[in-house]
This record gives C-alpha cells, sequence and structure tokens, in this order.
C-alpha cells in the first residue's frame, strides 16, 4: 500500500502538478514520498483496521498522529488518508467497496 501511495504522490510531482506561482504547494508535493514512506506503519495499521472492520462491521479506531491522519466517513464507509505538509494536506480515499 505504502508503495503505491509513493507511486502515486510521484507521479503527481513528475507531471508538474503544482504551478509556477505556488511554490509552498510545489515544495509539499515534493517532501510528500518520503512523509508517505515514514508513515508506513500507521498507513499499514490504517488499512488493515479498515478491511478488517469492513468485514466484521465493526468500529473503525481512526487514527490522528503527527502529519498523518486516518479515518472513515461516517456516511459513506470511504476510507480516508490524509498526509499533513504544513498547511496542506494530501488526501488518498479508498472505497469501501474496492
Amino acid at each position: 500500500m505504502t508503495a503505491f501511495l509513493q507511486q502515486q504522490a510521484e507521479e503527481a510531482i513528475s507531471g508538474g502538478v503544482a504551478t509556477e506561482g505556488n511554490q509552498n504547494l510545489g515544495q509539499a508535493i515534493a517532501e510528500l514520498p518520503s512523509l508517505i514512506k515514514m508513515s508506513d506503519k500507521l498507513t499499514v495499521a490504517c488499512v488493515r483496521n479498515f478491511l478488517e472492520n469492513r468485514e466484521n462491521k465493526g468500529i473503525f479506531q481512526a487514527i490522528n498522529q503527527d502529519a498523518f491522519s486516518c479515518n472513515v466517513g461516517v456516511h459513506t464507509g470511504w476510507l480516508r488518508m490524509a498526509f499533513r505538509i504544513r498547511n496542506i494536506n494530501f488526501v488518498f480515499m479508498i472505497s469501501p467497496n474496492a
């Protein structure tokens, strides 16, 4: 999972997502792959908890630690993982039907 998230971040960087006028966003995008790598254990715990609770219909245990947060939408059931770099959130979402 972490490798996939890193690949998505790196593709965003190489695709020139940031505009020249938004240097902060460009810097944050450049830092995102390393933040994802540093959050590896939290990401794995988040996805594992999501899958286990989805199958057992249990209560999802949200994670909010440092620059990483993970929760499930009450109404949608979507998993939401956010990586924060300064005031910018990069959000990855997974459908409950995935």
